[in-house]
């Protein structure tokens, strides 16, 4: 799995708050799929960030 970047977070905080109707699927920046995209998704992409494989 490719590693995360700052740029991930930033993508993440412009999404910020509940996706809109329909959901699902999920939205830009849900990485967990729940129809939100809020500190889990931040959690998400820090537990990738790394240097790519």
């Amino acid at each position: 799995m490719a590693g995360r970047t700052g740029d991930d977070i930033f993508a993440a905080l412009g999404f910020w708050g509940v996706c809109p109707d329909p959901c699902p699927p999920y939205c830009n920046g849900d990485l967990t799929e729940d129809c939100s995209v809020d500190i889990d998704d931040i959690f998400s992409i820090l537990g990738q960030w790394g240097p790519c494989e």
